[in-house]
């Protein structure tokens, strides 16, 4: 561990977080190291910014994972988290990135789909448990979104995966559509 104000998320000093492999575009693009769109969304800055994802992730994933099934929800994750690499690659170039949010916005833009193309299949006495689903997931796209604009936030992988995961669900539970008429917008 470094001192606060080398890493404020209580981890090691960034030389070594990139050569555990963090978001760097350079090598990317100069050494061909194309796994680091992977390995930077396993890696965290430190504890903290661990321990927030975590929490995120627990919250959500275990629910969502019981819902869609492992394969669509690690199909989800991985793919929304290397298009979020991906997009921050593009957008900043110069800058390490890493950590599991823009995987985690992918998961939370699929919930977001997934609630939406099924809606008309709630039961009755599930309504309110429903709607305050979609309640809550709009306000967290709007906090993740409001809040990537700090510093150490990468606005990009956010936004990234976010539409990565609102695609994928689309693509993935759009046949749960019971109105074909709006099948067309899911492939």
């Amino acid at each position: 561990l470094v001192s606060l104000e080398e890493n404020p998320m209580l981890g090691p000093h960034y030389h070594i977080l990139d050569r555990l492999g963090a978001k760097n575009a350079a090598r990317i693009r100069l050494r061909g190291e194309w796994w680091r769109l992977v390995t930077s969304i396993l890696l965290h800055a430190g504890w903290l910014h661990l321990a927030l994802n975590l929490s995120v992730q627990l919250h959500t994933g275990t629910m969502l994972e019981a819902t869609w099934g492992h394969g669509a929800w690690l199909l989800i994750f991985l793919a929304s988290g290397t298009f979020g690499s991906l997009a921050s690659c593009l957008a900043t170039p110069g800058h390490l990135g890493m950590g599991a949010s823009g995987a985690i916005c992918g998961i939370i833009g699929a919930w977001l789909a997934f609630l939406l193309i099924t809606w008309n299949q709630t039961l009755p006495l599930d309504v309110p448990v429903r709607n305050s689903q979609a309640c809550s997931v709009c306000v967290s796209i709007a906090m993740v979104l409001l809040s990537s604009c700090l510093p150490l936030m990468d606005f990009a992988a956010h936004a990234g995966g976010l539409v990565m995961g609102t695609s994928l669900a689309m693509a993935l539970f759009g046949g749960r559509l019971q109105q074909p008429k709006w099948r067309w917008l899911t492939r």
